[in-house]
């Protein structure tokens, strides 16, 4: 953040706090793209910010933070930096004009990307175990080459920390797609209590009797383990069709690097 300013008003920077929400959304060029919601408190949640935290000053710590942060590449003399585009929009309350961004707008653009994290045919929901299924993956060629590439650099002793292999499914990006500052609305053990108490309130009313001749039965016993034998011969023949694709789609490969040698 600037203090300039803060210094120049001769306030201390603990009368007020900046609180944010953001949301990680997956471009078509696999290039993770944030959305944040950002503002001024006071010295508690609930209290207003003092009145020298405005809105060009919030804007202004923006792009100041956006400026500043960085990240070393370990073994290269590489620097990454966030991009030129970022685009500060005010939230106007009450307002509903057409180019006005109201509180209910944002809540239902950044809840879309908070229930629809993936992108097809850019990431995979589970982490990749061997080099050979990044071939018969269901992606784009290009997010292909990115998972390629995070599975070998993870090999790499520079690069260990980042755990690249474990989250090459994601491009390498481990972060929440959602996550929010500590003041920042409610919190998400206040949120599980709610939903704990609303379980508890609904049982309490439902008093019907549908399940009043229910029989109720404490004593298990064990029935066994594994497939039946005709659901194991169903795993197996998928296992074999998997293990094909595997082969075909290494073979190709192989085939590939050796035309173009």
């Amino acid at each position: 953040m600037d203090v300039g300013p803060l210094e120049a008003t001769g306030n201390s920077p603990t009368d007020t706090r900046v609180a944010y929400a953001k949301v990680a959304e997956y471009q078509r060029r696999g290039s993770v793209h944030f959305h944040a919601v950002m503002r001024f408190d006071g010295p508690t949640p609930d209290t207003p910010p003092p009145a020298w935290a405005t809105l060009p000053l919030l804007v202004q710590t923006i792009r100041t933070a956006a400026r500043r942060v960085h990240l070393a590449v370990p073994g290269l003399d590489t620097i990454l930096r966030f991009g030129a585009q970022l685009d500060i929009r005010p939230i106007l309350p009450g307002h509903s004009g057409d180019d006005d961004l109201t509180e209910r707008v944002v809540a239902s653009y950044i809840a879309k990307y908070v229930t629809k994290p993936d992108v097809a045919g850019i990431t995979v929901d589970r982490p990749i175990r061997d080099a050979i299924t990044i071939s018969v993956l269901p992606v784009t060629d290009h997010a292909r080459t990115l998972i390629r590439t995070c599975w070998t650099l993870g090999r790499r002793p520079e690069y260990k920390a980042l755990n690249l292999r474990r989250w090459a499914h994601q491009l390498g990006y481990r972060g929440h797609i959602a996550s929010k500052s500590r003041a920042y609305s409610t919190t998400y053990t206040a949120l599980r209590a709610a939903r704990e108490q609303h379980r508890r309130d609904h049982n309490q009313e439902d008093t019907h009797d549908d399940t009043a001749d229910a029989i109720t039965d404490k004593h298990w016993t064990y029935a066994g383990t594994g497939h039946t034998a005709g659901q194991a011969m169903f795993a197996d023949a998928i296992a074999d069709d998997l293990q094909a694709a595997r082969d075909a789609a290494h073979d190709a490969r192989a085939g590939v690097e050796s035309d173009g040698r």
